[in-house]
């Protein structure tokens, strides 16, 4: 039963998803940092073995950059109404740890 289960874990962990991290390394090597990565892989492991972080009202903020129609038009009141909604939402949950609780 242990052998099955290593083999099931292995079939949908490492086997479903070889062709997207096929993909990865092909777009890493395009731009030059496959084999530096190699070479070096404690250097680029902070990038992408960290803990993970909750992201802060300002980092969310900052995911967006609103790219307002013209002053007076029906586009820019629906912007208003979108953006306040926006802070709105950000003033909700800030200092909480998920948004799930």
């Amino acid at each position: 039963m242990e052998r099955q289960l290593q083999s099931c874990w292995f079939l949908c962990t490492v086997c479903r998803s070889q062709a997207a991290l096929d993909d990865f390394k092909e777009g890493l090597n395009v731009v030059g940092l496959l084999p530096h990565m190699v070479a070096m892989p404690e250097a680029f492991k902070p990038l992408f073995c960290t803990a993970p972080q909750p992201l802060t009202r300002s980092q969310l903020r900052n995911l967006f950059v609103v790219q307002w129609s013209e002053v007076g038009t029906n586009f820019r009141e629906q912007e208003e109404d979108t953006v306040y909604a926006w802070e709105q939402f950000l003033l909700a949950i800030e200092g909480m740890t998920s948004l799930f609780c």
